[in-house]
């Protein structure tokens, strides 16, 4: 079927649909829900040799290490890329990574700690994300927000301060988290 809408035009091909900008002609995004698009990206220049991407890293980076998403959704400042349940999300500006939700455990994605974190063998309110990281490892998803940016690990959740860096609160829903109390 193809609708017409007053910008865009969408034709589906069973479950999958492919939208087009109706005055250029061009694919604008599309989802794959049945997996019988026709469809590949090629990652360009801006790419490295890693192993894995991280956040920041260009798109260039996740199309060599994750293939051509299953759904490209356009926003207006942002757009996502679906490798199944997770999600890649993007500055539509930068080509870079903003943020990310691994529901289906598939993407490779790593975050390394920096220079911030100490030796502790726990992390606790006002600690540095780069002790969280170290202990924890690499979040499930990051959710950023005005002020805030949420890391999830499982059912779990550390808030951090998106000035500082620090923790701000955590919910322990998993009881996986490497947390205490002691200052």
């Amino acid at each position: 079927s193809i609708t017409k809408y007053s910008k865009t035009e969408d034709w589906r091909y069973g479950r999958s649909i492919v939208e087009f900008d109706i005055r250029t002609r061009r694919v604008l995004q599309w989802s794959d829900y049945g997996s019988n698009l026709r469809v590949k990206l090629q990652p360009g220049q801006e790419g490295t040799a890693a192993s894995y991407w991280t956040m920041g890293s260009h798109e260039d980076d996740v199309l060599r290490l994750q293939g051509t998403p299953g759904s490209i959704t356009k926003y207006s400042k942002t757009e996502d890329w679906r490798y199944g349940r997770s999600i890649v999300e993007f500055d539509i500006r930068t080509r870079r990574v903003l943020q990310w939700s691994d529901y289906g455990s598939n993407l490779r994605v790593k975050l390394q700690p920096g220079q911030e974190g100490t030796a502790a063998s726990y992390w606790t309110m006002g600690s540095h994300e780069d002790d969280v990281l170290r202990l924890q490892g690499t979040p499930g998803s990051i959710t950023k927000y005005s002020k805030t940016e949420d890391w999830r690990y499982g059912r779990s959740i550390v808030e951090f301060d998106i000035r500082t860096r620090r923790v701000l609160q955590w919910s322990n829903y998993g009881g996986n988290l490497k947390v205490s109390m002691q200052r």
